[in-house]
C-alpha cells in the first residue's frame, strides 16, 4: 500500500511541475505613429493597452500581461504613420501564441 501512495504522489507532482509558468513568453512591438493593425478600433488613443488587449483577443491570443510604455527610440524625426513612434507594447502571453504575436510584427524578449 505504501508504494502505490508514493506512486500516486510522484504522479500528482510531476502534474503540477508540468503546469508551470515557464510556457510564458514575454514579445514587445515599437508602435508606428498610426500604421499598427489595433489602431483602427475605436477608443485607441484614450486606452492603448485596452484596445491591443482586445484586439489581440479577437486574434485568440490569452494575453497574461500586457502594458504600453513610452519608449522613444534614436531615430529621425518622421510625422508618417508608418514611422516609430513613442509606445512600446509589451505583452506576456502563452508560447503557442508566439506566431500570431510574430505576424503581427512582435519580437521575442
Amino acid at each position: 500500500m505504501n508504494t502505490f501512495r508514493i506512486f500516486i504522489f510522484t504522479l500528482l507532482v510531476l502534474a503540477f511541475n508540468a503546469c508551470t509558468s515557464d510556457d510564458l513568453i514575454t514579445m514587445e512591438y515599437q508602435m508606428t505613429q498610426c500604421a499598427d493593425p489595433w489602431m483602427a478600433d475605436d477608443g485607441y488613443f484614450s486606452d492603448k493597452e485596452g484596445t491591443l488587449r482586445f484586439f489581440l483577443g479577437k486574434k485568440g491570443v490569452d494575453v497574461k500581461s500586457l502594458s504600453v510604455t513610452e519608449n522613444c527610440p534614436d531615430a529621425a524625426v518622421c510625422t508618417a504613420c508608418i514611422c516609430p513612434g513613442c509606445d512600446l507594447a509589451t505583452v506576456k502571453i502563452n508560447g503557442e501564441d508566439e506566431a500570431i504575436l510574430k505576424e503581427l510584427g512582435f519580437r521575442r524578449i
